[in-house]
């Protein structure tokens, strides 16, 4: 089922990683952390340019 755009999920997403790339996972979801914090601060400031 869909959810309605705001709502939050607190199911539990569960991946299964290729062990040759575990120790690269825990950079590349700070990075996306970063991603998310740097949108929403575009979004803010109306720089569409940056988004």
């Amino acid at each position: 089922m869909a959810e309605d755009a705001g709502e939050v999920s607190n199911d539990e997403i569960v991946v299964k990683i290729d062990p040759d790339l575990k120790d690269q996972i825990p950079g590349y979801l700070q990075n996306r952390r970063n991603d998310i914090v740097n949108i929403k601060a575009a979004l803010e400031t109306k720089d569409f340019e940056f988004l």
